[in-house]
């Protein structure tokens, strides 16, 4: 699916990376933390209204408590 979008819009796409600096050449003064539910090759769970992920944290941050979760490895290699 990605290298089909990637052919359909590859003009648009390598338009921007040419008009982007090289992240050598860019100072960027911030700090990111990503929180991601899976990695690109993976899908994440789903919940009953949002995925699994985005369910747990917003009960947490509702709640004022810290937000974990563990996922059995069963559900993992699923």
């Amino acid at each position: 699916m990605q290298a089909k979008i990637y052919k359909e819009r590859a003009a648009l796409y390598d338009d921007i990376r040419r008009r982007t600096p090289r992240r050598e050449k860019v100072n960027v003064e911030c700090s990111v933390i990503l929180i991601s539910a899976c990695q690109d090759n993976q899908m994440a769970m789903d919940g009953p209204k949002n995925g699994l992920i985005v369910g747990h944290r917003e009960r947490a941050f509702e709640h004022q408590r810290p937000f974990s979760i563990v996922v059995p490895r069963a559900a993992v290699a699923a």
